[in-house]
C-alpha cells in the first residue's frame, strides 16, 4: 500500500494517535533526546515537522552504473566497497580518506580531505553496501577512474533489500542534516507519522483550493515526502509537482495575508 493510501486510511482508523500539534517527541523513533535535536531547527510539533521538506531527491528505481559516469555529473551510484583508509599525501602532508568502491560495470573512487572521523569510527568496512551521491570527476592520481570528493553517503542495510524499503525501488526523499537525525532516519520518522497522521484539514478556503487546482494538504504532504513512483524526476528537482506547488502556494497565501494584516 503506498504512503498516501495508507493516509487515506488512516484517517478514519481508530488507532491512529497523531495530529498536527502533537509533540516530536511523542512520535515514535524520536523521544526526548532526539526531539531536542529537531528543537535546534525550530521543529517542535508534527507540523513543524511535515513541512521541513526534503532538498532534493533521489530516484532509486535505479542506479547510474559506474561505466556510465560522464565526467563533471551529479549522480547516485551503488557500490560494494573494496577498501578504505585514511592516506596523507607525501609533499604538503595533506590527510585524506579514500575509498574504493565497485559495481559489475566499475571501480570508482570517494574522496573526504581531513575527515580523520571516518577512520577513527571505522565508518566504511570492505563489502559494505553504499549509495554515493556527489560531482564525479576524472581522478588526477587513478588510472582513469571517476572520483567523487566529500559525497554524501548512505551505508545500507538488510532492511534495503525487503520490499517495503524506504531506502531503494523507489524515489527517496533526501533532507537537510540535523545533529543526531540523518536523512534516513529522518525517512523513517515521517513515513511513521504520515501512517499514523489523522484530523489534516486543508488550511486554504475551499473554493481557492478549487479553483487554483491544489491537493488535499493531507495528500500534498504526503506526496512531498514520498512521491508516486513515476512522479517525474525533473518536476521534483525544480518543485514544480502538483504537492509540492500545492504547498508552496499555501505558504506564499499566509505569507500575502500575514503581510495584508499588517497594513
Amino acid at each position: 500500500m503506498s504512503v498516501t493510501s495508507r493516509l487515506q486510511s488512516s484517517t478514519v482508523s481508530s488507532q491512529s494517535s497523531l495530529d498536527l500539534h502533537t509533540p516530536v517527541k511523542f512520535i515514535k523513533g524520536v523521544g526526548p533526546k532526539r526531539a531536542d535535536d529537531l528543537a535546534s531547527k525550530n521543529l517542535f510539533t508534527v507540523e513543524d515537522l511535515l513541512y521541513n521538506l526534503p532538498y532534493r531527491y533521489e530516484d532509486r528505481t535505479h542506479f547510474r552504473k559506474v561505466k556510465e559516469l560522464n565526467p563533471g555529473e551529479y549522480a547516485s551510484v551503488l557500490v560494494k566497497v573494496l577498501t578504505a583508509g585514511l592516506m596523507i599525501t607525501r609533499k604538503s602532508h595533506v590527510r585524506i580518506f579514500d575509498l574504493a568502491g565497485r559495481d559489475e560495470s566499475g571501480v570508482v573512487r570517494c574522496k573526504w580531505f581531513h575527515s580523520d572521523y571516518l577512520a577513527q569510527r571505522k565508518v566504511f568496512k570492505p563489502g559494505q553496501t553504499v549509495i554515493f551521491y556527489g560531482r564525479f570527476e576524472v581522478d588526477p592520481y587513478g588510472t582513469g577512474n571517476l572520483q567523487v570528493i566529500n559525497p554524501e553517503f548512505e551505508i545500507l542495510d538488510d532492511e534495503a533489500d525487503s520490499g517495503d524499503s524506504l531506502e531503494m525501488g523507489r524515489i527517496v526523499p533526501v533532507y537537510e542534516s540535523i545533529k543526531g537525525c540523518s536523512s534516513r532516519v529522518l525517512r523513517r520518522i515521517l513515513y511513521s507519522v504520515l501512517d499514523q497522521l489523522k484530523g489534516v484539514t486543508d488550511a486554504l478556503p475551499a473554493e481557492i483550493v478549487s479553483r487554483r487546482a491544489l491537493l488535499a494538504r493531507a495528500v500534498a504532504l504526503c506526496e512531498a515526502h514520498f512521491p508516486s513512483s513515476g512522479t517525474a524526476m525533473q518536476a521534483l528537482g525544480g518543485f514544480r509537482t502538483p504537492a509540492l506547488r500545492s504547498l508552496i502556494f499555501e505558504e506564499l497565501f499566509f505569507l500575502g495575508v500575514g503581510m495584508a494584516l499588517k497594513r
